[in-house]
Formats: structure tokens, sequence, C-alpha cells
């Protein structure tokens, strides 16, 4: 089995996907045909293994950006640029998540606030939050909780109301406390399994 150290396999780079050399890996161009057309396979090939088994517990919308996450925040300096002509457009964005529905139709979908969030969770997604407790860790001024997770989720949470969305993320982490840098696991309030692909 060939394990590949970065997020995007080199070979799919040599068949002429654009990329941007970001810390020890590389943030492929999201809106090339070819990088969407074997996105699709991959979500495809997984869905065909995984969706509906029972150990599954939930399925994140997370093949997208930095780490997966929807954004381009390990992109810094002159490779931010290259990296926001890089990240999907709003079609690609909406055509992605598609690509988990139609994949894992009876599996529970999660999304992290930063990605299309409203839509995913008019479709029937959860959503949920990357980590609590970073109050101060990035600057004094700015927190997940009060400047990302509150705004993001307000919107598509009352529009859902009366509404059950397939499935809610209850694990949880810190960011990252205090001074040291340390990150620190602080369990979860259910037992979950959730399963992520990198592209």
């Amino acid at each position: 089995m060939t394990v590949y150290k970065g997020s995007t396999p080199e070979w799919l780079l040599e068949k002429g996907v654009d990329s941007v050399a970001v810390g020890g890996d590389v943030f492929p161009d999201h809106n090339n045909p070819l990088f969407l057309t074997y996105h699709e396979r991959l979500l495809r090939a997984f869905g065909e293994r995984y969706a509906g088994r029972p150990e599954i517990d939930s399925v994140d919308i997370g093949s997208v950006g930095c780490w997966g996450e929807w954004n381009t925040a390990c992109c810094t300096g002159p490779k931010k640029e290259a990296c926001k002509r890089f990240f999907p457009n709003q079609k690609n964005k909406l055509l992605i998540t598609d690509w988990y529905f139609q994949n894992f139709p009876d599996t529970p979908l999660v999304m992290l606030v930063g990605g299309p969030v409203e839509y995913a969770a008019s479709k029937g997604a959860g959503w949920r939050g990357d980590c609590f407790g970073d109050y101060g860790t990035f600057r004094p001024d700015w927190n997940h909780m009060d400047n990302v997770y509150g705004p993001a989720v307000r919107k598509p949470v009352s529009e859902m109301h009366g509404r059950r969305p397939r499935s809610s993320s209850r694990s949880a982490r810190t960011c990252r406390i205090g001074t040291t840098g340390d990150s620190t696991s602080i369990g979860s309030f259910k037992k979950a399994r959730v399963a992520r692909f990198g592209f």
C-alpha cells in the first residue's frame, strides 16, 4: 500500500494539477477539472466501501482547503493569494458538498463551520466546531467561539428551526491552551467515530 506524506498524491500533481507549496505539504487547485474528477472518484470509492456501515458514526464533509477544514489558514505571505485562487469557487464548493450526499446517502454527515455549512445544513447535515477554549490564544480580540462559530451557525440553525438535522457532531477538543501552544485533548461528549478523507 502506498502511503502519501502529503494530502494530495504526487501522481495527481504530475497529471497537471497546479499547486502551491505550503509548509511540508501542497495546496492544490481545487477548481482544476482534473482535480475535481479525482476528488469525486475518491469520494465515490469511499462511499462504496463505507457508506451506511454501522461502525461509522458520521462522515465529515471535509476534503477542501488546509487540513480539510474549508480554509486557507495554512497559506501565509505571498502564497496566500495563490491559495485564494486555488480555493474552490462557490459552484465547486456546492458540487463537492453534493458528492458527499450522493455517496453517503445513509450515513450522517457533518460539516465544519467554515465550509458552505448553511447549504449542507439545508440538505440535512449537522455542523461542528473544530475546538473551543481558545480565548486569547491567537490574539486578545479574536477567538473561534465569538468570531467564527457563533456568527456562522446562527442563520442555518434559525432557518432549520423545527427540523431535525441528520446528524450533529459532539466530539470536542481544545485548540491551544496557554502560551506554550500545547494542544490538550479533552475527550468527547459521546464516543464518536468520524471518518475524514484528505485529498
